[in-house]
């Protein structure tokens, strides 16, 4: 069964989410790590609030913003960098096990070096035995490369835009229902964004910047 829910990547307050988990169909949120010693994320408005959002009944997507294109990238920095998600995802509370998505913004086919670096961070993060890798990413052509070369098992959270949903104006394809990520275009999918840049209102309060998704109950 598949979840909706949303990513901002600054807290959007307790008042918000204590009012939209319990009336929207939002039942989990991108819960970004911070900051990050890649320099892609400077905001720590998340980090404090795992307790706060478990207790609320909030499940996690967890995000950790990597190296980008423009951006020196090699295997020991990779290395240096799955530590710092690690380190990040323990100060935030979360347990052994959780997934830690690693955020890949650039799309189509990826440098030697992007790739390198990518698959690097997720072996680290694998052998290190406290949490998962997963990516972030564009749908098909640049989901495909990664999986073609990882060495450890890694789940997949694509973004395709525009599939499930014609505009941020109806974000819910069908309010009981979320779609499943496998129909995202990568089958082997486990949750997919398919709106950015939103602006959504609910219970009295608005929110801009919102990227909305679904993800399949883990």
């Amino acid at each position: 069964m598949a979840y909706y829910g949303f990513d901002r990547s600054v807290y959007p307050t307790d008042a918000v989410m204590t009012a939209w988990r319990s009336q929207t169909p939002f039942k989990f949120c991108g819960f970004y790590l911070g900051p990050t010693a890649t320099g892609q994320h400077s905001d720590n408005s998340w980090m404090t609030k795992r307790s706060f959002l478990k207790n609320l009944n909030w499940g996690f997507l967890v995000l950790y913003l990597g190296r980008q294109l423009n951006q020196t990238k090699t295997a020991d920095l990779a290395r240096s960098d799955a530590q710092d998600a690690s380190n990040l995802a323990a100060q935030a509370g979360f347990p052994k096990g959780t997934i830690i998505y690693l955020d890949v913004e650039q799309g189509g086919l990826l440098p030697s070096d992007f790739i390198t670096y990518i698959t690097t961070w997720c072996a680290a993060l694998s052998n290190a035995g406290t949490y998962l890798p997963g990516i972030y990413c564009s749908y098909s052509q640049t989901a495909d490369q990664i999986k073609a070369a990882l060495t450890v098992n890694t789940q997949f959270y694509v973004y395709h835009i525009g599939l499930a949903s014609p505009s941020c104006s109806n974000p819910f394809p069908d309010p009981n229902s979320a779609p499943a990520p496998s129909t995202s275009g990568v089958s082997y999918a486990v949750a997919w964004q398919y709106t950015q840049n939103c602006s959504f209102t609910a219970a009295g309060y608005t929110l801009t910047s919102l990227g909305v998704k679904t993800q399949m109950e883990t």
